[in-house]
């Protein structure tokens, strides 16, 4: 017999939309709240959101923060600002915002000159960024580093038959 322990339930909320919605990612933010990626489908009105809570899940703020992307990962760099991955029309999409949501510097990647994805993003010690993601036709991953504003230092391209094969 199986024994499983759980939290209890401190809260929840649903934070309605007219327009369809795919959450990408959220994470807990220093300030002790929460911000969530969205991505908003849709003609007016949609693009990348980012949802900002309170502790306690209560909507402090929320902003499409750029029409054309969609958001996959979402951190939150030393200095209080938000770094999103994603996609923008087929190039790879690194993002900073400032803690309102409102952009710094957009970056698009374009690995190969193929349809490119960063799904993920990782802050290292040096403040620089660590993305990975995957370019298609046939399926590549990539991993790429760049600095604090983003731009490129070095990129490493894999592939495999595994990968090839995937869909």
């Amino acid at each position: 017999m199986a024994s499983v322990n759980s939290q209890t339930l401190t809260w929840n909320r649903v934070y309605s939309s007219q327009l369809p919605e795919s959450v990408g990612n959220g994470i807990q933010t220093f300030d002790g709240g929460y911000v969530v990626l969205a991505t908003r489908f849709g003609s007016v009105g949609a693009g990348l959101l980012l949802l900002k809570l309170d502790r306690f899940g209560n909507e402090e703020w929320s902003k499409i923060v750029d029409s054309t992307s969609t958001g996959f990962r979402i951190r939150q760099s030393k200095d209080s600002c938000f770094i999103v991955s994603g996609n923008n029309n087929g190039y790879g999409l690194l993002m900073k915002t400032n803690s309102t949501g409102d952009i710094i510097w957009r970056r698009l990647f374009l690995i190969n000159n193929e349809y490119t994805i960063v799904s993920s993003v990782r802050i290292i010690e040096s403040g620089n960024f660590v993305i990975c993601g995957s370019v298609s036709f046939p399926r590549k991953a990539f991993v790429l580093m760049t600095d604090e504003k983003g731009n490129e230092i070095w990129q490493r391209i894999f592939t495999s038959p595994q990968l090839e094969a995937y869909p």
